[in-house]
């Protein structure tokens, strides 16, 4: 009997230590890639490289296969980066930016002294106004703008055209921003610089602005996907993905870390590659892991994916997408979890079996994430990403030392289970 005793102790032990060792080694991943050294994951000093070098070494410690001679998919895409100088000052106040401000996706460079002129609600809602200030001269001028007030949705759609176009012919825009200050990258380069100011950062009787903002923008930037697997003993496929890139930089001291967006996603993908690569026999399965670049930008990376597979898309039974997966506490969503019943249901039987997380929510079909072109392409494909407190999206907060994982083995385990359920049918 004390045998017995001791026997069960040591197995939970066991088993307790090795998802704890899961665990740390998603922190070692996650701290790693929204780390300095990698700059945001962006297109600026070449990061995304850095990313998916550190990422293929991982895969050769794992000892994963190659589809070719390299892990590597390489594709081209257009970027506008901010990696060179970020000075905004607002009657001689120095904002900080990603802090106080951010720089539109869309910006060009700028530097000087300018004027600020105020465009309101008073003005935008009257057309008569409104006529007589587009007809200004603004070449030397900075148009602050406040929507505040504006409920007219036409006139809200007016002014983003113009401002798209830069109609008024201004060299910058600032914009009140009453909301989280969010980063989105873009492909374009624009006509003039726009910068959103939180509210509390600027008076809307403010005299003059210090610009001093560069842009780097690049065509036909070379960057990758990496793609690795574990040779099953079938022609059929089962696939894990995650995107790695993230916003990359605002200036030269400021980055975005990435942690929960994707860091985490690439983390737990290389822990489950560590799984399959460690099983004694093989998968019925082919097991693929697939990490994808330029998803900020418009889900670039899978989409030049599946226009040229690496191996037949019609062969894979079932492809999950991890995106944002570090919290977890209020349980997981499932995108196309109302469009796969049978899928869905053996996750949330497992769930209820195993009680790993509080809550599976299904889904209907959606554009956002990784997931979303091989669902176009028939392929039986689901989008997974963790519900909680943590809020932290496209901003400079988004750091391995906040990120909670407080649900990362459960996950892990659930992800384990339903795999095995997929590699058994």
């Amino acid at each position: 009997m004390n045998k017995k005793f001791f026997f069960l102790i040591f197995m939970f032990f066991f088993n307790f230590l090795s998802f704890s060792q899961d665990k740390k080694y998603a922190k070692k991943i996650i701290k790693k890639l929204s780390s300095k050294e990698f700059l945001g994951r962006g297109y600026s000093h070449n990061a995304d490289k850095i990313a998916s070098n550190f990422i293929k070494k991982e895969l050769e410690k794992i000892s994963l296969q190659k589809f070719d001679t390299s892990f590597f998919q390489n594709f081209d895409i257009s970027i506008n980066n901010f990696p060179g100088k970020m000075t905004v000052e607002i009657d001689d106040k120095k904002l900080i930016p990603a802090v106080n401000y951010l720089i539109d996706g869309i910006s060009k460079s700028c530097k000087g002294e300018f004027e600020i002129v105020l465009l309101n609600k008073l003005i935008l809602q009257n057309q008569k106004l409104f006529d007589e200030f587009k007809k200004k001269n603004f070449s030397e001028k900075v148009i602050l703008i406040d929507t505040v007030g504006v409920s007219n949705k036409e006139t809200l759609q007016i002014l983003e055209t113009l401002i798209y176009f830069n109609t008024f012919k201004t060299p910058a825009y600032i914009e009140v921003y009453d909301k989280d200050l969010i980063f989105s990258p873009s492909m374009k380069e624009g006509n003039s610089t726009i910068i959103k100011v939180k509210r509390e950062n600027i008076s809307l009787h403010s005299k003059k602005i210090l610009i001093d903002v560069e842009n780097q923008f690049l065509q036909e930037y070379e960057t990758r996907n990496i793609a690795a697997f574990v040779q099953g003993k079938t022609d059929k496929f089962l696939v894990f993905s995650a995107h790695y890139d993230h916003i990359g930089e605002m200036g030269e001291n400021v980055y975005f870390p990435g942690a929960n967006d994707n860091a985490s996603g690439v983390a737990m993908i290389l822990d489950i590659a560590k799984y399959f690569a460690n099983l004694k026999e093989k998968p019925n399965y082919s097991i693929v892991f697939l990490f994808f670049s330029a998803e900020e930008i418009g889900l670039i990376g899978s989409k030049y994916f599946c226009e040229n597979p690496l191996f037949e898309m019609r062969n894979i039974e079932c492809l999950i997408n991890l995106d944002m997966v570090g919290s977890g506490e209020k349980g997981i969503t499932i995108v196309n979890g109302k469009v796969f019943d049978e899928e869905f249901n053996k996750f949330t039987e497992i769930n209820g079996n195993k009680n790993y997380l509080k809550k599976i929510k299904a889904r209907d079909k959606a554009a956002n994430s990784d997931h979303y072109f091989f669902y176009k392409n028939n392929v039986k494909s689901f989008f997974i990403y963790t519900l909680g407190n943590y809020k932290e999206y496209h901003n400079i907060y988004d750091m391995s030392e906040e990120l909670p994982l407080n649900e990362y083995e459960n996950l892990f385990k659930l992800l384990i289970d339903y795999s095995n359920w997929e590699l058994k049918k």
